[in-house]
């Protein structure tokens, strides 16, 4: 695991200043205080240790940012776990793992958000809503899968009208699979928007069904 952050004390000792033959006193001393630890990160990063979660700080800020995000627009925490099993692990990270992930995560960073274990459209087992006056005013579509920006879609604003309570998805700046390729994700709700950028790199969806063009 990295280190970003110097731990421990940082100080400026004594500097003997000579001026006129005389030496600075103790008066003259400048002294920087240590900068504070995170000790609510640190024991985020511990805990997810002890489930055999090797997390940086770095990461743990992203990951926890994105999933506080997702659970205060009323994911759940089945969609939460679906959404690191495939945005973190690509589809090969064990449950128990991205559920260690997840929870800790909103412990960390947002721990008023009250997250229940699934959604009301995961209970119910109704599908989304094809709309009629979407797919009619839309000038293009495509489904679920990994697309180049510029090449494959066009850049602009896209709803996803025939997604699960499960759908993902992702705008990414890399194709190297790393978390920091994420721009940004989300899901887990009924017919997402996602606004794609001319720079983005990439864009990525499961379980969203088909992306129309709204505009």
């Amino acid at each position: 695991m990295s280190s970003r952050f110097a731990r421990g004390a940082l100080a400026l000792g004594a500097v003997a200043l000579i001026a006129g033959g005389c030496s600075a006193d103790d008066s003259q001393k400048t002294e920087v205080p240590a900068p504070e630890r995170d000790t609510r990160q640190d024991a985020a990063i511990a805990k997810l240790s002890g489930e055999g979660v090797t997390i940086d700080a770095s990461s743990l800020e992203k990951v926890s940012g994105v999933l506080c995000d997702s659970a205060r627009s009323g994911a759940s925490r089945n969609q939460l776990v679906t959404a690191v099993v495939h945005g973190i692990g690509n589809g090969d990270l064990a449950s128990d793992k991205a559920g260690a992930i997840a929870d800790v995560s909103i412990e960390y960073k947002c721990p008023e958000v009250v997250v229940p274990d699934t959604g009301a459209a995961e209970e119910s087992g109704s599908p989304a809503v094809t709309s009629p006056e979407v797919a009619a005013s839309s000038d293009s579509s495509f489904t679920d899968g990994t697309y180049l920006v510029g090449t494959e879609i066009e850049p602009g604003t896209y709803r996803a009208v025939d997604a699960s309570a499960a759908c993902y998805w992702k705008r990414l700046s890399g194709l190297g699979g790393s978390i920091d390729d994420i721009i940004v994700n989300g899901g887990f709700e009924d017919q997402p928007i996602v606004a794609i950028d001319p720079s983005d790199k990439a864009f990525s969806s499961k379980r969203c069904g088909r992306w129309v063009r709204v505009e």
